[in-house]
């Protein structure tokens, strides 16, 4: 899946063809950025307890149409505004899924995996970690026209603090009628609020702007690797930003054929191309949301019906015709261990 950067440029793209003032139309550009993240501020919730980290999976498995349908339709109950941060939260939400429909397969071919039982797999540990923030750098300063180091995203993101009670309840609620085996709605009403401050907290400490801890990811690889003979199972640097890449197309503008990972079929679509197909998604996904806010209740269900329909319910990682998630079987990856080791230099100025 595409990494932080990605997934707001994407938000900030979406919201252009539908807003000509882009996120500006929307007071609470932070919480924008950090719905943009989606599912994934599941994942990060990797340090408080209890944790959601269930829910990322559960909603990247399936789901995602119902739980945003189901979002706002209990915000607009609710009563939430156009300048509620909710909604910019779940303007930024409700795009996130294109984006990983997209570009999933393209990554996950070129940055391959680890298998625990294969030791030659080792130095893929976080190969696709790596290759996401690659396209992070890559994707913001084609279309920033700006160095990627001066990207100030991550210390804008909205807190949560920012957010109602009322965001809450809605968003505890959305979980518990979509996934009503995973936890009771007041576990999902905790949960959620772990999740959202750990997420924060992970993007806060991997802010391209904040190099220290960078560096401190590669004084730890080091020491971890000194004392190992063979490639560290986790290494830290993967979750930073390069600060340096080698001439490589890894966009592949030059439209070279890769296959799909789990079919095998063959593709030539560069990064860009998959991107600009989210984004029209992604565009037509807010239009729905927009009009929704503006109709009156019956008529915004109806709205929020086609939404779901739009969005889809199936996987969001790797899914078949049915939508259903299936697992890799092909790959070409690039050289990791040599891009994350080009990296620990940068930051230690070896």
């Amino acid at each position: 899946m595409p990494a932080q950067i990605a997934h707001i440029l994407h938000g900030l793209s979406c919201a252009e063809e539908v807003w000509p003032a882009g996120t500006k139309s929307l007071l609470h550009e932070g919480a924008f950025f950090l719905g943009c993240q989606g599912p994934d501020i599941f994942y990060h919730n990797q340090r408080t307890r209890p944790s959601g980290f269930l829910y990322g999976a559960r909603i990247h498995r399936w789901g995602w149409g119902k739980f945003c349908s189901t979002f706002a339709r209990l915000a607009l109950g609710e009563g939430w505004k156009k300048e509620d941060p909710g909604f910019a939260f779940l303007a930024g939400w409700v795009v996130h899924g294109f984006l990983d429909r997209s570009l999933h397969p393209f990554i996950v071919w070129f940055s391959g995996w680890r298998v625990p039982s294969d030791p030659s797999t080792e130095k893929l540990a976080r190969s696709h970690a790596f290759f996401e923030r690659i396209l992070d750098v890559l994707f913001f300063e084609a279309r920033q026209h700006e160095n990627f180091f001066h990207c100030d995203w991550m210390s804008r993101l909205g807190k949560a603090e920012d957010f109602s009670q009322s965001f809450w309840e809605v968003f505890a609620q959305s979980l518990w009628r979509t996934y009503p085996g995973a936890y009771g709605y007041d576990d999902a009403l905790i949960r959620s609020q772990n999740a959202v401050r750990d997420a924060v907290g992970f993007m806060e400490t991997s802010d391209p702007q904040n190099a220290k801890n960078a560096v401190s990811a590669a004084w730890a690889d080091r020491e971890d690797l000194a004392g190992r003979p063979a490639w560290g199972s986790y290494p830290r640097i993967a979750l930073f930003h390069p600060g340096i890449l080698p001439p490589e197309d890894f966009l592949n503008r030059q439209h070279g054929e890769w296959r799909h990972p789990v079919g095998g079929e063959p593709h030539s679509e560069s990064a860009d191309d998959l991107f600009d197909t989210a984004t029209q998604q992604g565009g037509e996904a807010l239009k729905l949301l927009a009009k929704a806010w503006e109709a009156p209740f019956e008529e915004a269900v109806s709205l929020l019906g086609r939404l779901e329909i739009l969005l889809g319910n199936g996987s969001l990682n790797l899914p078949d015709a049915e939508g259903v998630s299936r697992g890799p079987q092909f790959s070409k990856p690039w050289d990791f261990e040599h891009l994350m080791e080009l990296q620990r230099r940068f930051y230690l100025k070896e």
